[in-house]
């Protein structure tokens, strides 16, 4: 995912170092709201009192709500990021060991509460506000280009319509990992076998 989103704050705010902790605070609070409260229950005086600083002092770098959320967003997937980036520089001259590592990380994010959470509400807010839908829309097509550098690397021999097929299933794989671990009740697995299982399909989806 590209790492080029920034935060919405006003101009002029957030240039020295207590500033940005501030902004920081600020959206890490916006995110706890979101996740519990949903997109209605997102306010500024609900953020401010969340993180502990007045009404006025939140407004100074966010003027209105829609500014907190987008910049909110932008930190979430900005964190997305910078994992990837973390994992292509550990294993930059290794494909394969490259798309392991990074499965492994969905794997397990998609069992954090938080991610599921997030992510609930989040399709649910891109439903209905060009922003968010916007931002899914990106952000899903830097995973179907990450996923389609990963099958030319791997199975080079594939066209291009072979190829965009193999992705889009990929995608479905993957996204349905935050259903199953949403589930309440969810039977009983190994997941160690499960998560070795998922890896061993993806990587024949690539390379049959």
């Amino acid at each position: 995912m590209s790492s080029g989103s920034q935060a919405r704050v006003r101009d002029g705010t957030a240039l020295r170092k207590r500033g940005k902790d501030r902004v920081r605070k600020i959206l890490r609070s916006a995110r706890s709201v979101f996740l519990n409260d949903g997109y209605n229950g997102l306010s500024l005086r609900r953020v401010a009192d969340i993180a502990g600083i007045s009404l006025g002092n939140l407004t100074y770098y966010f003027k209105a709500k829609a500014d907190l959320f987008e910049s909110m967003i932008n930190d979430v997937l900005e964190e997305y990021s910078g994992r990837w980036e973390q994992i292509s520089k550990r294993h930059a001259d290794d494909p394969a060991a490259q798309l392991d590592a990074f499965l492994s990380y969905l794997f397990a994010d998609c069992q954090r509460a938080e991610t599921q959470q997030f992510f609930y509400q989040f399709w649910a807010v891109a439903s209905h506000d060009r922003f968010v839908a916007t931002t899914r829309d990106r952000m899903y097509a830097e995973f179907h280009e990450q996923l389609t550098g990963y099958c030319r690397l791997l199975n080079s021999q594939l066209a291009d319509k072979i190829v965009n097929e193999r992705v889009l299933l990929l995608m479905a794989q993957v996204e349905g990992l935050h259903v199953i671990f949403g589930m309440k009740g969810m039977p009983v697995v190994d997941l160690k076998r499960l998560e070795q299982q998922f890896k061993r399909q993806v990587l024949a989806t690539i390379t049959s």
